[in-house]
């Protein structure tokens, strides 16, 4: 998705990432978040649809914590950050909300917005921040600019 945004921004109406990874993430957390990480990957692949796709987003790491340096030009970005870390998880929160600031910070056209309570995995799977996620999305079309 980054990278179709920074190749085509002409056909890109906008980016919205959600407590997305970043370039640096794996050389900045703690050894045990990374190694958990690195160990999911595999664990992931016979498990349910859901736990499928996050395998893939493991083993694509690479491609998808990829960011343009300079940012994504005029294509507007949202970025959505979950406040809590994982339960029974190492702190990571106030790293990744630097790397979400700095991810924002890239693009002119990009607005960050935190969800508090809700860490990685429930920023859409618990209804009261699906719903706060949801709002977000709406204000961002062109309809909800027109009124």
């Amino acid at each position: 998705m980054r990278t179709f945004a920074q190749r085509y921004p002409d056909q890109t109406l906008g980016l919205v990432l959600l407590d997305p990874a970043h370039e640096q993430q794996l050389d900045r957390l703690p050894a045990q978040t990374v190694a958990e990480f690195e160990q999911a990957g595999p664990m992931f692949r016979w498990a349910a649809r859901y736990w499928q796709a996050a395998g893939a987003e493991v083993d694509a790491f690479d491609t998808l914590a990829a960011a343009p340096p300079d940012g994504f030009g005029e294509v507007s970005v949202m970025i959505i950050s979950a406040r809590r870390d994982m339960p029974d998880g190492p702190p990571v929160r106030e790293v990744m909300d630097e790397f979400h600031r700095q991810l924002a910070a890239r693009t002119p056209q990009a607005t960050h917005h935190s969800i508090d309570g809700a860490d990685h995995l429930t920023v859409l799977t618990v209804d009261e921040h699906a719903r706060t996620v949801s709002n977000l999305l709406v204000a961002l079309s062109p309809q909800a600019s027109d009124q």
